[in-house]
């Protein structure tokens, strides 16, 4: 699966629209590794958006994301993980676990939304 990591220096980047990088990861059963590093050519969120789904993204790691944007993402067939806070290398072993639903992985303050099943590699706890 191709994901793509949203980041600010080495977190997860807090909000959507302001980030500027980020890292594709190649998830499998086995492992997680990143691919390559990014950087947005666009400058507004839904050109964002369709650059990450030109690289043929199936599931985003973000900070804050506006409702209207993930519901896009849903719509492209993208699994979306919102409102996910934590270092980078943390919350890469967490989707490697399949624990980023863990309090530990939640943006202080924010509701997270139910995330949109898809089909998932990662192993049920």
């Amino acid at each position: 699966m191709k994901v793509a990591l949203l980041t600010a220096q080495s977190r997860v980047a807090p909000v959507f629209e302001t980030t500027s990088t980020w890292l594709v990861i190649n998830a499998t059963p086995t492992e997680c590794n990143i691919c390559s590093t990014h950087h947005f050519s666009a400058r507004n969120e839904i050109d964002m958006i369709n650059e990450l789904l030109k690289e043929g993204i199936e599931m985003i790691i973000c900070g804050a994301l506006p409702y209207y944007l993930e519901k896009i993402l849903i719509n492209h067939g993208c699994e979306v993980f919102a409102f996910i806070a934590g270092e980078v290398d943390e919350v890469i072993e967490a989707l490697h676990l399949d624990i980023l639903d863990k309090p530990k992985f939640k943006m202080p303050g924010c509701q997270k939304r139910k995330r949109r099943e898809k089909n998932s590699f990662c192993k049920r706890r």
